[in-house]
C-alpha cells in the first residue's frame, strides 16, 4: 500500500513526502478501502455469491459516487511500465517426482489399488500412500482348543502361582523374624546398660 501511494504521488508531480504525511495518507486510503470492500461484500452476499464479480465492484463505485468511466483518466497517468508492471521472476524449479515404490511394496502394501477400486476419486489426485502408513493389519492370537492342553496349562499356571505365593510368604516371615531379633537385641542392650549402671552406683557407694 505504501508503494502504491508513493507511485501515485510521483505520477501527479510530487518528488518527496514527509513520513507523517505519508502515514496520514495511508490511514485515509486504508479506511476508504475498508468501506469500499464492505460494499463489494454486501453486493456479493445479496446475490448469494462466494466470489466477487465486476458487477460487485461497479456497485461499490456507485455507492461511493463514481462510475466505472471515471477511472479511465487514471489509465493516462505517466507511470512507467517498469513500475506498474514489474518483471516477475521465474518460478523455482519443480521438485523431483516422488519415487515409485509399488514394485518394492507389492500389491499388499501399495496404495494404488485402493484408488483404482474407488472410481469416484478424481484421476488428478495422487494415489493413496502405502497401506502401512494409514491401515493397521489385524493380528489375531491363536487360542488353544484342545481340552487336555488347556487343563495342562491351567495346572502349570496354578503350580507357578503357588510357588510365587510361597516365596512371598517366606520373604514376609524373614522380615518379621529380623524385626523381632532386632527388637530383642535392643531390649537386651538396654537391660545390660541398666545392670552396669546399677553396679557402678553400688561400687561408688562403697
Amino acid at each position: 500500500l505504501m508503494r502504491a501511494i508513493s507511485v501515485t504521488l510521483s505520477a501527479v508531480g510530487f518528488d518527496s513526502v514527509k513520513p507523517s504525511a505519508l502515514e496520514a495518507f495511508r490511514a485515509e486510503v486504508d479506511e476508504y478501502m475498508r468501506h469500499f470492500l464492505s460494499d463489494v461484500k454486501t453486493s456479493m452476499q445479496i446475490c448469494r455469491r462466494g466470489r466477487p464479480l465486476p458487477q460487485d465492484f461497479a456497485h461499490a463505485l456507485a455507492q461511493s459516487g463514481f462510475k466505472p468511466s471515471d477511472l479511465e483518466s487514471q489509465l493516462q497517468l505517466p507511470i512507467p511500465p517498469s513500475i506498474t508492471q514489474p518483471p516477475i521472476p521465474p518460478p523455482p524449479p519443480e521438485d523431483d517426482a516422488p519415487p515409485q515404490l509399488e514394485e518394492i511394496l507389492g500389491e499388499e502394501l501399495s496404495g494404488v489399488s485402493e484408488k483404482t477400486q474407488r472410481p469416484y476419486i478424481p484421476t488428478h489426485l495422487p494415489a493413496f500412500p502405502s497401506k502401512h502408513t494409514w491401515q493397521s493389519t489385524p493380528v489375531f492370537s491363536a487360542r488353544e482348543t484342545d481340552p487336555r492342553k488347556i487343563r495342562e496349562k491351567a495346572t502349570k499356571e496354578g503350580v507357578m502361582a503357588e510357588q510365587a505365593l510361597r516365596k512371598l510368604m517366606a520373604g514376609n516371615k524373614g522380615r518379621k523374624r529380623k524385626a523381632f531379633t532386632t527388637s530383642a537385641d535392643t531390649h537386651s542392650r538396654k537391660a545390660q546398660k541398666m545392670w552396669e549402671d546399677a553396679m557402678q552406683a553400688a561400687v561408688a557407694e562403697d
